[in-house]
């Protein structure tokens, strides 16, 4: 099972590859394009689906992952559309709740230029439709474990935005044209998809007597989904009232940046993660789920603190490279980002195994805790350190929410750690930056001179110090090599129909 699990993992981290690809072409046209304003704006208007689409399912989809797993397929499907009729409900009082409330939303998402976005209102509102949805077919698709058709949505979504972009912009599209365009062919892509999985899977006559279930366990987690978007995103609509909109523009784009280098790595891994550990823990197999815990939250920490280091040393230079001039100063949020998203995807591995066992309820206490320290730490930190400020508030939420859910496990004994490894992975990181810290300044200024060079460089010194600590052996890295091996050769003979 875990074979396949990394198996599946894999897939999409090739499939991520391309899709983040999106990002590093998208970004330098739209930093370009747009400039430091209407880049903001560009980026605050994600918010809105991210803020409504929570609430109008009420968090089950939480309750479709944990329940989901082991029942027969065709049951599953059953759910599942009942499911769909019911977030279809909530997706149309949303959207009119948008509507019926623009000016206030959008003060509060724009600040002193919210009467420039009222136009845009009814796009955005459909966008809400869409992402509910899409994200409803992705979920589905991880049920099933159905990994090529969460790979066939993610890049047909992927491709059509980096087509519609680059016509906006080759054509000298404004904001708005922008936004309308990607608005409708995100829906388009969404109705292609929904007619392929129509067929595919044959819904069935929808269930719904397992509604209220699913309904009570959403509304526990639904504070923790709250929570986790008050982290990720609160610091936008803070920088947005206290330091304008050309702030958010900043900030966004090293943070989606920052992001977009961690979900590519990191990413895929997590994607497959919670539904498999549902499954270990409802087989109550407990040694099989720690041996799964302790090799996947292995593989994020291993990788994901020298990629952090890293980025804080070159960031300047993506920047430089990416975006003008005007977006320098936040380069330092790229590296802080992507420690923030390691320590939270941590920190998601304990919560988890807390949700499994105890419910819900705990795990959403924790985030709404953690989301009030952060809005505080944005309140305190933003006008001393403007967006980087921003930044710290949410490395510095994830990071108590990593130590908390942490605490909560080990309380209940559900997850155990090794601290050895994690101390060697630490002093294995701090070694390499020292070193890059250092290095950097003999080497030209010149963006693809010094990235490569570092990156190289940095790659070698953490592979050999991690070799000569035995954070690793050479018997594990073989080990993996020889599966990787085994699992390229099942992808192509599974591409040849074999």
């Amino acid at each position: 099972m875990i074979r396949r699990f990394f198996y599946n993992a894999g897939i999409l981290a090739v499939t991520e590859i391309f899709i983040r690809l999106k990002g590093l072409i998208v970004l330098p046209l739209l930093t370009r394009h747009l400039g430091v304003h209407d880049f903001g704006v560009w980026s605050q208007i994600a918010l809105l689906a991210a803020v409504f689409a929570p609430v109008a399912t009420l968090g089950t989809e939480n309750a479709l992952v944990r329940f989901l797993p082991g029942e027969p397929r065709a049951f599953q499907a059953r759910l599942f559309t009942g499911w769909l009729m019911l977030a279809g409900i909530g997706a149309i009082i949303c959207v009119f709740v948008v509507l019926a409330a623009d000016v206030p939303i959008s003060n509060l998402l724009f600040g002193k230029d919210y009467k420039q976005v009222l136009i845009l209102f009814p796009f955005l509102a459909l966008n809400i439709v869409t992402v509910i949805y899409i994200n409803a077919l992705r979920l589905w698709a991880r049920l099933q474990n159905q990994v090529w058709l969460l790979v066939l949505v993610s890049f047909t979504q992927a491709a059509v935005y980096v087509l519609i972009v680059v016509l906006s912009v080759v054509g000298g599209g404004d904001i708005y044209d922008l936004v309308r365009a990607v608005v409708v062919g995100d829906f388009a892509v969404l109705s292609a998809m929904m007619l392929l999985f129509t067929i595919k899977f044959s819904w069935g006559r929808p269930v719904f007597r397992d509604t209220g279930r699913y309904v009570k366990f959403g509304l526990v987690a639904l504070p923790a989904a709250y929570g986790e978007l008050v982290i990720n995103l609160s610091d936008r609509l803070f920088l947005a009232q206290m330091s304008g909109i050309a702030s958010v523009g900043i900030y966004s784009f090293s943070y989606g940046l920052g992001y977009i280098i961690f979900a590519l790595v990191i990413g895929p891994i997590w994607t497959m993660y919670s539904p498999l550990a549902s499954e270990y823990f409802n087989r109550n197999d407990t040694q099989g789920g720690q041996y799964f815990f302790e090799t996947t939250a292995g593989i994020v920490l291993l990788i994901g603190l020298p990629m952090g280091a890293g980025l804080l040393i070159v960031g300047d230079r993506l920047t430089h490279a990416m975006a003008t001039p005007e977006f320098l100063t936040g380069s330092a949020i790229i590296g802080l980002i992507c420690f923030a998203y390691v320590f939270h995807i941590l920190a998601a591995f304990f919560g988890t195994a807390v949700t499994l066992s105890r419910g819900p309820g705990l795990a959403s206490a924790v985030n709404l805790f953690c989301a009030a320290v952060n809005m505080g730490l944005n309140w305190l930190l933003i006008p001393v350190f403007g967006a980087v400020g921003a930044a710290l508030a949410t490395l510095s939420a994830f990071v108590l929410a990593l130590v908390i859910l942490y605490a909560i496990a080990w309380r209940h004994r559900l997850l155990r750690v090794n601290f050895m490894f994690v101390a060697k992975v630490s002093a294995n990181t701090a070694f390499m930056y020292g070193v890059l810290y250092g290095v950097r300044a003999f080497l030209p200024d010149v963006t693809f001179i010094k990235v490569p060079v570092l990156t190289l460089l940095g790659v070698m010194l953490y592979a050999a110090v991690s070799l000569l600590t035995r954070t690793v052996s050479w018997t594990q890295v073989w080990r993996e090599l020889e599966q990787l091996k085994a699992n390229l050769a099942r992808g192509r003979r599974m591409m040849r129909g074999d």
